[in-house]
């Protein structure tokens, strides 16, 4: 079990608030966008202009706390949970939050020109955004299965606004449906087998599961019905991860959301979930990795060969991401399947490429229009660049 990301260590609650200083310089920056608004509104000025001035608020907000998450990892981060055991401090995951910060950064950036180019709910679009970011940080730090599911629910609500704000378009109502019935049924699960842990364990944190987990203290049945707990749990998130089995939702619904929601999903959205996964996986639930290394491996070989071949008979951009998203999942779970500590290396060095890869792909993408000012929305747009 690595000590990257677990540690039964506490650290003193006068002391755990300066590790989330970030966050909370992010909420203030979140009720600074409202403020933003509630201000120039009442001023009567253009509900265009409030948006770029709110949109501009947003992005100064995120390069702050992206600051401060670099210059927390220049000095010595010490291991443990904080807030009654609720979240968890580490230098591994201060970095984990820094490419949060970042690519919702790029996010935010690169959803100027649709702030500008569009009418209607421009004005929330920020908001919603800077709070479903709020949330993936402390998605990020979380120690327990309650308060993950919580934020894994707030965060969703959030999600399910910012796929359908082109609400005119057919392929985005259908799109913000689809996502809402097999988000609601995935963390349905995730709600489920948390709820049998506790009604068994009488506790949901990370540390309490790995310590009742070698079974001196549970009976045979006991053990067996949190195995099966787990496996609920785990299938929970392979559905938010858009990996196989869950992956039948991406494709339609990058496709049906706005570019810069279709950006937010697939790099920030996956870096704070699949960290986590991984979290989950090396801490709370350790010791079932005999149960659970044949589920990601189907995850892992299904999410490979899907993604492929589904992606070579693609003719569109954003399907193509779609099948190209399921393909790395299939690769990053290959490194979780593992249960070394070297397999987990693997997968965050995989991690990182894929941040920088994809979203070296989407800068080119979200910046290049044709002379009609459509995005490249066929892959045979790029022919000739």
């Amino acid at each position: 079990m690595s000590t990257w990301f677990y540690s039964v260590a506490p650290i003193g609650l006068e002391y755990a608030t300066v590790y989330f200083i970030p966050e909370i310089f992010f909420a203030l920056a979140l009720v600074r966008v409202i403020a933003t608004a509630s201000i120039e509104l009442s001023k009567d000025v253009e509900h265009k202009m409030v948006a770029v001035s709110c949109w501009r608020a947003a992005c100064e907000g995120l390069a702050f706390v992206a600051f401060l998450y670099f210059v927390q990892l220049q000095g010595t981060i010490p291991s443990g949970t904080a807030f009654y055991g609720y979240l968890y401090v580490s230098k591994g995951l201060t970095g984990a939050k820094l490419a949060v910060s970042l690519t919702s950064f790029f996010v935010m950036h690169s959803s100027g020109n649709y702030i500008r180019e569009h009418t209607r709910h421009v004005l929330e679009y920020p908001m919603v955004l800077v709070l479903a970011v709020l949330l993936l940080l402390v998605l990020v730090s979380t120690t327990n299965l309650l308060l993950l599911f919580l934020v894994l629910a707030g965060f969703s609500l959030n999600m399910y606004i910012l796929v359908v704000f082109d609400v005119p378009d057919a392929a985005s109502r259908e799109a913000s449906l689809k996502y809402f019935y097999l988000s609601t049924l995935s963390t349905g699960f995730i709600l489920f087998g948390t709820l049998i842990i506790y009604v068994i364990l009488g506790d949901a944190s990370y540390r309490y599961i790995a310590f009742c987990a070698d079974g001196t203290f549970l009976s045979l049945a006991q053990r067996s019905t949190i195995e099966r707990a787990v496996i609920f749990i785990v299938i929970g998130f392979l559905f938010k991860l858009s990996a196989f089995p869950g992956h039948l939702w991406a494709v339609e619904v990058y496709e049906g959301s706005p570019m810069p929601v279709m950006a937010f999903f697939i790099l920030p959205v996956k870096i704070a979930v699949f960290i986590t996964f991984l979290r989950l996986l090396n801490t709370a639930f350790y010791d079932f990795s005999s149960v659970l290394a044949p589920i990601l491996g189907v995850a892992a070989i299904g999410s490979l060969a899907w993604g492929a071949f589904a992606a070579l008979q693609s003719r569109q951009t954003i399907r193509f991401l779609g099948y190209a998203s399921i393909n790395q999942m299939g690769f990053l779970i290959l490194g979780l399947g593992t249960n070394t500590d070297l397999g987990l290396r693997a997968a965050l060095f995989y991690l990182t490429v894929y941040a920088v890869m994809t979203g070296g792909f989407l800068l080119v993408l979200l910046n290049l229009r044709k002379a009609s000012g459509a995005y490249f929305l066929a892959l045979s747009d790029f022919r000739g660049i």
